[in-house]
């Protein structure tokens, strides 16, 4: 989720955190794990979906629900390898300049950005916990708690947002330091996208995505009925149009988490100067 923080001396060289600030086609299967999962927990939500259309037999309830569990722990696995990696693996080498030089404000910066994106992680992370507890309230057997899992899944979508929001900004802030690089001109690359640009969209469509999940989840709380002073809670307010907007929420998180899988297999393709027509063929021809 795009550039190297480097600063301009040639020892302050930090690949910033997330699966698509890595440099390296060599990369660990943790970080190919963190950009794959996203993607199956997106479909495996779109799936989900499916099965909450009402009117279905009870065991398509419990299906969807199952699925949702599923997806949701997809997405709570990914950020806890990613903040993992954040703090453990993607280390600062400790500043060696006096405070106040430009060698000591650059290692501050680095640091900075690691910061952001560990909260980053944190930030998804506790809404994927929030979409664990609400999908296990969707069950057919704990239909009377669902209320709650809207809450659940609509507190999870807040955090979900802010955390995409956060990353957005992030990597304009990244876009600004990272070193010009290349691809080659195959549409599946992405090739007019820089990692950063490319992360600025997968955000915004992780964004749009939770907003509809969010929508879908206020569909689910029960219409209210007063009744002598007391509140009767009914059926809720829309299961049809809370299955709609599941289903195009769903898509949209695939779209985005995606295009992040596309920044990171494309790191092979990755120049830092313009191929020429003649390398762009003999390349092409060398991978067919």
């Amino acid at each position: 989720m795009g550039g190297d923080c480097r600063g301009s001396r040639p020892g302050l060289a930090a690949p910033m955190g997330k699966h698509t600030y890595h440099r390296s086609p060599g990369t660990p299967i943790r970080t190919r794990t963190t950009v794959t999962l996203p993607v199956f927990g997106g479909v495996v939500f779109l799936v989900g979906s499916v099965f909450f259309w009402p009117g279905l037999e009870e065991w398509a309830g419990y299906l969807g629900a199952s699925l949702f569990v599923f997806g949701s722990a997809c997405y709570l696995v990914s950020p806890i390898i990613d903040w993992y990696e954040l703090t453990y693996t993607q280390k600062l080498p400790e500043p060696t300049d006096p405070p106040g030089s430009v060698g000591h404000y650059e290692w501050l910066y680095a640091s900075q950005m690691l910061h952001t994106q560990r909260s980053n992680a944190i930030l998804y992370a506790v809404g994927s916990v929030c979409f664990v507890a609400g999908s296990v309230l969707f069950f057919p057997a704990l239909r009377a708690q669902s209320t709650h899992g809207a809450w659940l899944y609509l507190t999870g979508c807040v955090c979900i947002f802010l955390g995409a929001l956060l990353a957005a900004f992030t990597a304009v802030e990244l876009r600004k330091t990272a070193e010009p690089h290349y691809f080659e001109k195959k549409w599946w690359l992405l090739w007019w996208c820089s990692d950063e640009s490319a992360q600025v969209i997968s955000c915004m469509l992780y964004m749009l995505g939770n907003a509809n999940f969010a929508a879908g989840s206020i569909c689910i709380f029960p219409k209210m009925h007063f009744l002598g002073g007391l509140v009767i809670e009914d059926e809720h307010l829309s299961d049809q149009a809370a299955t709609v907007l599941f289903v195009i929420g769903s898509a949209v998180l695939v779209m985005g988490a995606a295009i992040d899988y596309v920044v990171f297999v494309r790191q092979p393709y990755r120049h830092a100067s313009k191929p020429t027509e003649k390398s762009s063929l003999v390349l092409g021809q060398a991978t067919l």
